[in-house]
């Protein structure tokens, strides 16, 4: 589930209800509407930006590519010293070593 902010949710449940129905079902269903909004005109709620939901996506996008990366750095470390290592090996052996 997603948050939701609580001007949007308002709108919403707006939306669905207050048809000023005459039937009983239809009142009932315009009253538990009502009844939903008033609980959220009462309840303490917090504002979350959109900015913020994008600027921690993108914390997350980036700490992932510096994992990647790290690990791509990881495996050619170990070839340049395996490169380096073998390099050594053949200077050793044109050395008469």
């Amino acid at each position: 589930m997603r948050p939701i902010d609580a001007d949007t949710l308002y709108s919403k449940l707006h939306s669905i209800g207050g048809c000023d129905a005459k039937d009983e079902f239809a009142k009932g269903y315009d009253d538990g509407v009502s009844a939903a909004i008033d609980c959220l005109q009462d309840a303490q709620t917090i504002y979350v930006s959109p900015v913020k939901d994008k600027e921690n996506d993108r914390i997350k996008q980036l700490e992932k590519m510096v994992e990647d990366l790290r690990d791509e750095l990881a495996t050619c470390n170990w070839i340049i010293d395996r490169q380096c290592a073998e390099i050594e090996k053949l200077k050793k052996k044109k050395r008469g070593f």
